[in-house]
Formats: structure tokens, sequence, C-alpha cells
């Protein structure tokens, strides 16, 4: 089961379709919540976990623990070049932050 109109060959799988907003007009949480509403289980909360193992969790933890805050995290890919972003540009924005906020990067 999956969205109308899915991409890349998707709905050529699917046995049932559900109708939901184009992909311009709604973000593809909401989007995909409609399957799940179809399904009988839309009045659930949306609750999204990264399932990660508790060693790797304190690991992190340690690590990241005597760092300055806040935390900065930078996406640097993109899947479309028209996307993507020179790496001098991230390296700028890392600064600016750091300057302006401190913290980590």
């Amino acid at each position: 089961m999956g969205l109308k109109g899915a991409r890349e060959g998707a709905g050529w799988v699917y046995t049932d379709t559900v109708d939901g907003p184009d992909r311009r007009s709604g973000h593809a949480v909401d989007r995909y919540w409609r399957v799940a509403e179809t399904l009988g289980v839309g009045h659930l909360p949306k609750v999204f976990r990264v399932p990660l193992q508790q060693h790797a969790l304190d690991w992190a933890r340690g690590i990241l623990q005597s760092y300055p805050r806040p935390l900065l995290g930078l996406a640097v890919g993109a899947r479309w070049l028209t996307k993507r972003w020179p790496p001098e540009h991230f390296a700028a924005l890392a600064r600016r932050a750091v300057q302006q906020f401190g913290g980590t990067v």
C-alpha cells in the first residue's frame, strides 16, 4: 500500500493506493501519514525513533559531553547536484556559527 502519486515506479508494486496531497503541497510526513490513517492507526501519535543500541548511545554521550554547547551538525551532502552547496560555504557557515553562538560544529 502506498500513495497514489508515488515516484520512481513504486506504484507498480502497490496492491492498494491512497489519495493524498501532491508532493509540492505538503510535508512528506503528512503525506505518508495518510497511509497510516487508511490502515487505521492514524490516531496514534507521530513518533519517529532512530533505533540505536545502548552501547552506541553511551559511546556518543561519552565523546560529546566534553565539547562546548551548543552542538551544531551539518548535513553536507545532497542527491541532486542542484541542491549541493560548495564545501567552502559550509566551512564559512560553521565558522560564523561558532563565532556568533560558541559551541562545537
